[in-house]
């Protein structure tokens, strides 16, 4: 992941999602606390916004907590906001969901840093448009109205998920549609890092599926447990590039994007910057974009094509008058 802009990583990552009950033990934050300042240390002189999860202490309270570091340094902290505690989950046995009424800022390592659900990160780059990043974690995707949503009217083109949802029998394909379908409402990019099987097993399995989807497209997507392939007992990842540009162009194109003022809300806007090389592309543009290859795909959008053109000619024939001939 050297040359990736952006790396998004699991949910609690830095403690383990399954710590339950020692959540609470000081051993264990402060284990946290120095792995984000190493983090932050090895990070120095790159131009890459690198997000981890850890839970965090305020106050009396304890968060679920992203937390974004670059170029050396922490820039920002984003809570959660949805806690899951239903069925196999008890997120709400430790931690606080956060409501907007947080502290606006809090100590970590190297100082204090913004923290907070109204936080996006606008990187410059090499390109004229910045890329403004919004962090939402795990369940926040599962609500009816996710925090992402407020975050792409806000302006966020790039969405990140870091997140530890475990495996039940047909689970993927619904994560993979959230995700999927976020996107496309968003007309954004969004990076989905799931928790993998060297979680403890106590309650649940974890599959480590990750997914990166653009404005409704499936860009890439991770082996995972229960897919039929081997299953990967160590680190791996995945990687894309999104077209940033192209997303802003879409939102201007869609007049209906902008109109919702009730998505729009106060945002503090932390500013960073991206790599200005660039390494050549990891994906594939195809020269005939809106033409498929060869194959079902091609034969399916050719039959509704087809479709489309002979509803439209025989609303036109039924409009001419009764006797006019045809010669076809």
């Amino acid at each position: 992941v050297a040359d990736s802009d952006i790396v998004v990583f699991p949910e609690l990552c830095l403690s383990g999602y399954t710590c339950a009950d020692l959540f609470a033990q000081p051993t264990l934050i402060h284990g946290c606390y120095r792995a984000v300042k190493r983090l932050a240390r090895q990070s120095e002189g790159r131009k890459q916004l690198i997000v981890v999860g850890m839970p965090l202490p305020v106050g009396n309270s304890l968060y679920n907590t992203a937390v974004v570091i670059s170029d050396g340094r922490v820039i920002g902290v984003v809570p959660k906001q949805t806690l899951p505690n239903y069925k196999e989950f008890y997120e709400g046995r430790w931690f606080r969901p956060a409501n907007g009424n947080e502290p606006r800022e809090v100590d970590l390592p190297g100082g204090s840093v913004p923290f907070g659900i109204d936080l996006l990160f606008e990187c410059a780059t090499v390109k004229t448009c910045p890329v403004v990043v919004g962090v939402e974690i795990c369940e926040d995707l599962w609500v009816p109205l996710p925090p992402s949503s407020f975050q792409a009217s806000a302006g966020a083109t790039v969405l990140l998920n870091p997140s530890a949802s475990n495996e039940t029998i047909g689970k993927s394909q619904y994560r993979r549609d959230l995700v999927v379908g976020q996107s496309g409402r968003c007309m954004a990019a969004y990076a989905y890092a799931g928790s993998g099987p060297l979680e403890s097993t106590t309650d649940v399995v974890f599959g480590g599926h990750s997914l990166i989807a653009e404005n409704g497209r499936l860009l890439e997507e991770s082996s995972r447990v229960g897919d039929g392939h081997v299953i990967h007992r160590e680190s791996y990842w995945i990687t894309q590039d999104v077209d940033v540009v192209v997303l802003l162009s879409d939102r201007r194109a869609s007049t209906t994007f902008d109109q919702e003022g009730r998505y729009q809300k106060p945002v503090r806007r932390i500013a960073d910057e991206l790599s200005k090389e660039t390494p050549g592309l990891k994906r594939f543009v195809s020269g005939t974009p809106f033409v498929p290859a060869e194959g079902p795909e091609l034969h399916r959008r050719c039959a509704e094509i087809f479709g489309i053109q002979c509803a439209g000619l025989a609303k036109r024939i039924e409009q001419l008058p009764a006797g006019t001939s045809l010669n076809i």
